[in-house]
Protein backbone atom coordinates (compact mmCIF):
# COMPACT_ATOMS: atom_id res chain seq x y z
CA UNK A 1 0.00 0.00 0.00
CA UNK A 2 1.12 3.20 -0.67
CA UNK A 3 -0.38 6.70 0.51
CA UNK A 4 0.04 9.97 -0.31
CA UNK A 5 1.93 8.90 -4.01
CA UNK A 6 0.73 9.32 -7.92
CA UNK A 7 -0.31 6.07 -8.80
CA UNK A 8 0.77 6.82 -12.38
CA UNK A 9 4.40 6.92 -11.06
CA UNK A 10 3.83 4.11 -9.08
CA UNK A 11 2.95 1.71 -11.89
CA UNK A 12 5.59 3.16 -13.94
CA UNK A 13 8.15 2.04 -11.53
CA UNK A 14 6.42 -1.57 -10.83
CA UNK A 15 6.04 -2.05 -14.91
CA UNK A 16 9.43 -1.60 -15.57
CA UNK A 17 10.55 -4.25 -12.70
CA UNK A 18 8.05 -6.67 -13.90
CA UNK A 19 9.11 -6.35 -17.61
CA UNK A 20 12.88 -6.73 -16.88
CA UNK A 21 11.39 -9.90 -14.15
CA UNK A 22 10.77 -11.51 -17.68
CA UNK A 23 6.99 -11.93 -16.35
CA UNK A 24 4.23 -11.77 -19.12
CA UNK A 25 1.47 -9.73 -18.24
CA UNK A 26 -2.52 -10.96 -18.72
CA UNK A 27 -4.92 -8.78 -18.35
CA UNK A 28 -8.05 -10.14 -16.54
CA UNK A 29 -10.81 -7.58 -15.38
CA UNK A 30 -11.06 -3.83 -14.61
CA UNK A 31 -13.60 -1.63 -13.15
CA UNK A 32 -14.30 1.57 -11.46
CA UNK A 33 -14.84 0.93 -7.84
CA UNK A 34 -16.43 4.69 -7.27
CA UNK A 35 -15.85 8.09 -9.27
CA UNK A 36 -12.20 8.25 -8.11
CA UNK A 37 -11.52 4.71 -7.75
CA UNK A 38 -10.64 1.91 -10.19
CA UNK A 39 -9.49 -1.66 -10.26
CA UNK A 40 -7.68 -4.16 -12.52
CA UNK A 41 -7.16 -7.98 -12.26
CA UNK A 42 -4.01 -9.40 -13.64
CA UNK A 43 -1.72 -12.31 -14.20
CA UNK A 44 1.88 -12.39 -14.25
CA UNK A 45 3.47 -15.49 -15.65
CA UNK A 46 7.24 -16.10 -15.93
CA UNK A 47 8.64 -20.04 -17.12
CA UNK A 48 9.03 -20.23 -13.14
CA UNK A 49 6.03 -18.44 -11.62
CA UNK A 50 2.66 -17.63 -11.86
CA UNK A 51 0.73 -15.23 -9.99
CA UNK A 52 -2.46 -13.00 -9.82
CA UNK A 53 -2.85 -10.33 -9.01
CA UNK A 54 -5.12 -6.94 -8.23
CA UNK A 55 -4.30 -3.21 -8.65
CA UNK A 56 -6.47 -0.62 -6.80
CA UNK A 57 -5.98 3.32 -7.13
CA UNK A 58 -7.99 6.49 -6.24
CA UNK A 59 -6.24 9.73 -6.34
CA UNK A 60 -3.70 9.69 -3.48
CA UNK A 61 -3.28 6.37 -2.31
CA UNK A 62 -2.47 2.30 -4.48
CA UNK A 63 -2.82 -0.83 -3.27
CA UNK A 64 -0.99 -4.48 -4.60
CA UNK A 65 -1.93 -7.37 -3.55
CA UNK A 66 -0.92 -11.36 -5.04
CA UNK A 67 -0.62 -14.51 -5.10
CA UNK A 68 1.37 -17.07 -6.02
CA UNK A 69 -0.79 -19.94 -7.80
CA UNK A 70 -0.10 -23.18 -7.68
CA UNK A 71 -1.60 -25.73 -9.97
Amino acid sequence: MWLDSDPNVIADALGKTIVAAKFEIKDIDAGEISKDSTYEEFSMISSKEKYAAVWVDSPDSVVLGWCNVVK
